[in-house]
């Protein structure tokens, strides 16, 4: 039987070599990374979603800042809630 649909998920998208050929053809639903390293507009697949690691970063550092609980940004954080991407 198998799987029905396959989703890749990655911190830092270092999309070299023929990464972009491979995931091109491969039978993928859905590829997220995150902006950590910047998507080169020739890489951008139909399918690859980017999201911002802008809003968590600013808020760790401002809990780091005001010497508050980084850890306590992650605890009940429904999931899908887009607190944070």
């Amino acid at each position: 039987m198998g799987a029905s649909k396959i989703y890749i998920a990655a911190t830092h998208g270092v999309l070299c070599g023929n990464a972009i050929t491979q995931l091109r053809e491969a039978p993928v639903e859905e590829i997220v990374l995150s902006d950590t390293i910047p998507l080169l507009p020739e890489h951008n697949l139909p399918n690859i979603k980017v999201l911002s690691t802008s809003t968590i970063l600013g808020e760790a550092i401002r809990r780091i800042h005001r010497q508050e609980s980084i850890s306590h940004m992650f605890k009940n954080l429904p999931y899908g809630s887009g607190q944070y991407f």
